[in-house]
Protein backbone atom coordinates (compact mmCIF):
# COMPACT_ATOMS: atom_id res chain seq x y z
CA UNK A 1 0.00 0.00 0.00
CA UNK A 2 0.86 3.61 -0.83
CA UNK A 3 0.20 6.92 -0.22
CA UNK A 4 0.18 9.21 -3.88
CA UNK A 5 -0.80 12.32 -3.40
CA UNK A 6 -1.98 14.61 -5.88
CA UNK A 7 0.92 17.88 -4.81
CA UNK A 8 0.58 20.52 -6.99
CA UNK A 9 -1.90 22.38 -4.94
CA UNK A 10 -2.18 20.24 -1.69
CA UNK A 11 -2.36 22.69 1.56
CA UNK A 12 -1.83 19.04 3.69
CA UNK A 13 1.97 17.78 2.86
CA UNK A 14 3.02 18.24 6.30
CA UNK A 15 0.10 16.43 7.59
CA UNK A 16 0.53 13.89 5.32
CA UNK A 17 3.92 13.14 5.98
CA UNK A 18 3.51 12.88 9.80
CA UNK A 19 0.88 9.97 9.43
CA UNK A 20 2.33 8.59 6.83
CA UNK A 21 5.33 7.67 9.24
CA UNK A 22 3.57 6.91 12.20
CA UNK A 23 1.68 3.97 9.65
CA UNK A 24 5.30 3.01 7.47
CA UNK A 25 3.89 3.95 4.79
CA UNK A 26 5.23 4.92 1.46
CA UNK A 27 3.98 8.32 0.27
CA UNK A 28 4.58 9.81 -3.39
CA UNK A 29 4.29 13.34 -4.18
CA UNK A 30 3.09 13.83 -7.88
CA UNK A 31 3.20 17.09 -9.38
CA UNK A 32 4.39 19.13 -12.29
CA UNK A 33 6.87 20.90 -12.93
CA UNK A 34 5.36 24.06 -13.22
CA UNK A 35 4.65 23.57 -9.28
CA UNK A 36 8.05 22.50 -8.51
CA UNK A 37 10.03 24.67 -5.91
CA UNK A 38 13.06 23.82 -3.31
CA UNK A 39 10.52 23.74 -0.72
CA UNK A 40 8.98 20.56 -2.74
CA UNK A 41 12.35 18.67 -1.86
CA UNK A 42 11.30 18.60 1.79
CA UNK A 43 8.22 16.54 0.61
CA UNK A 44 10.17 13.19 0.81
CA UNK A 45 9.44 11.29 -2.68
CA UNK A 46 8.76 13.92 -5.49
CA UNK A 47 6.93 12.62 -8.79
CA UNK A 48 7.68 15.31 -11.34
CA UNK A 49 6.20 15.15 -14.30
CA UNK A 50 5.76 17.64 -16.94
CA UNK A 51 3.42 20.73 -17.34
CA UNK A 52 0.80 19.18 -19.76
CA UNK A 53 -2.93 19.10 -19.01
CA UNK A 54 -4.26 15.73 -16.67
CA UNK A 55 -0.01 14.60 -17.01
CA UNK A 56 -0.06 14.70 -12.79
CA UNK A 57 -3.57 12.59 -12.73
CA UNK A 58 -1.90 10.21 -15.29
CA UNK A 59 0.84 9.24 -13.25
CA UNK A 60 -1.25 8.91 -10.36
CA UNK A 61 -4.10 7.02 -12.22
CA UNK A 62 -0.29 4.39 -13.70
CA UNK A 63 1.17 4.23 -10.20
CA UNK A 64 -2.04 3.53 -8.48
CA UNK A 65 -3.10 -0.08 -7.44
CA UNK A 66 -5.71 -1.82 -4.83
CA UNK A 67 -5.50 -0.86 -1.68
CA UNK A 68 -3.46 2.14 -2.40
CA UNK A 69 -4.72 5.50 -1.06
CA UNK A 70 -5.05 9.02 -3.49
CA UNK A 71 -5.48 12.57 -2.07
CA UNK A 72 -6.77 14.71 -4.51
CA UNK A 73 -9.50 17.60 -4.49
CA UNK A 74 -9.97 16.29 -8.49
CA UNK A 75 -13.47 14.43 -8.62
CA UNK A 76 -12.71 13.19 -11.67
CA UNK A 77 -9.34 11.71 -10.52
CA UNK A 78 -10.81 10.28 -7.46
CA UNK A 79 -13.50 8.52 -9.73
CA UNK A 80 -10.82 6.65 -11.50
CA UNK A 81 -8.54 5.42 -8.54
CA UNK A 82 -11.97 4.45 -6.93
CA UNK A 83 -12.32 2.09 -9.92
CA UNK A 84 -9.04 0.63 -9.51
CA UNK A 85 -10.55 0.07 -5.86
CA UNK A 86 -7.85 2.64 -4.17
CA UNK A 87 -9.24 4.44 -1.57
CA UNK A 88 -9.75 8.40 -1.88
CA UNK A 89 -9.43 11.35 0.59
CA UNK A 90 -9.89 14.87 -0.27
CA UNK A 91 -7.08 17.54 1.72
CA UNK A 92 -10.01 18.77 3.91
CA UNK A 93 -10.73 15.42 5.01
CA UNK A 94 -14.08 14.27 2.96
CA UNK A 95 -13.57 10.28 2.13
CA UNK A 96 -14.84 9.94 -1.49
CA UNK A 97 -16.64 6.57 -1.64
CA UNK A 98 -18.18 4.51 -4.70
CA UNK A 99 -21.46 5.73 -3.30
CA UNK A 100 -21.13 9.75 -3.91
CA UNK A 101 -18.89 9.91 -6.48
CA UNK A 102 -20.99 10.32 -9.55
CA UNK A 103 -23.21 13.03 -7.05
CA UNK A 104 -19.87 14.67 -6.82
CA UNK A 105 -19.33 14.17 -10.64
CA UNK A 106 -22.90 15.88 -11.79
CA UNK A 107 -22.59 18.51 -9.00
CA UNK A 108 -18.87 19.14 -10.71
CA UNK A 109 -20.37 19.14 -14.69
CA UNK A 110 -23.52 21.09 -13.29
CA UNK A 111 -21.11 24.05 -12.06
CA UNK A 112 -19.28 24.24 -15.32
CA UNK A 113 -22.42 24.00 -17.52
CA UNK A 114 -23.02 27.46 -15.42
CA UNK A 115 -19.63 28.54 -15.54
CA UNK A 116 -19.43 28.33 -19.39
CA UNK A 117 -22.30 30.00 -19.61
CA UNK A 118 -21.51 33.53 -17.66
CA UNK A 119 -22.74 32.37 -14.69
CA UNK A 120 -20.89 31.99 -11.34
CA UNK A 121 -20.89 29.66 -8.52
CA UNK A 122 -19.18 29.61 -4.82
CA UNK A 123 -16.06 28.41 -4.49
CA UNK A 124 -14.74 26.19 -1.85
CA UNK A 125 -14.85 27.67 1.69
CA UNK A 126 -11.22 28.54 2.81
CA UNK A 127 -8.94 26.21 4.31
CA UNK A 128 -8.63 26.15 7.73
CA UNK A 129 -6.59 24.67 11.05
CA UNK A 130 -9.76 22.60 11.48
CA UNK A 131 -10.00 21.09 7.88
CA UNK A 132 -6.85 19.84 8.00
CA UNK A 133 -6.97 18.22 11.56
CA UNK A 134 -10.21 16.32 9.96
CA UNK A 135 -7.65 15.38 7.11
CA UNK A 136 -5.65 13.79 9.63
CA UNK A 137 -8.67 12.12 11.59
CA UNK A 138 -9.71 10.46 8.15
CA UNK A 139 -6.65 9.85 6.73
CA UNK A 140 -5.62 7.67 9.95
CA UNK A 141 -9.16 6.14 9.52
CA UNK A 142 -8.38 4.83 5.96
CA UNK A 143 -4.58 3.50 7.12
CA UNK A 144 -6.14 1.70 9.87
CA UNK A 145 -8.91 -0.05 7.63
CA UNK A 146 -6.45 -0.54 4.83
CA UNK A 147 -4.33 -2.35 7.24
CA UNK A 148 -7.23 -4.63 8.87
CA UNK A 149 -8.61 -5.42 5.83
CA UNK A 150 -4.96 -6.66 4.36
CA UNK A 151 -4.52 -8.33 7.63
CA UNK A 152 -7.97 -10.04 7.53
CA UNK A 153 -6.88 -10.90 3.75
CA UNK A 154 -3.23 -12.30 5.00
CA UNK A 155 -4.72 -14.45 7.30
CA UNK A 156 -7.47 -16.33 5.11
CA UNK A 157 -4.66 -17.49 2.59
Amino acid sequence: MKLLIDADSCPVKDEIQEVAAKYSVNVFFVMSTAHFSSASLNCGQVILVDSSSQAVDMEIVNRASRGDIVVTQDYGLAALCLAKKCKAITPRGKIISDKDIEMLLEARHASEVIRKSGGRVKGPKSFHKECSLQFKRNLKLLLTECFFSKKEENERF
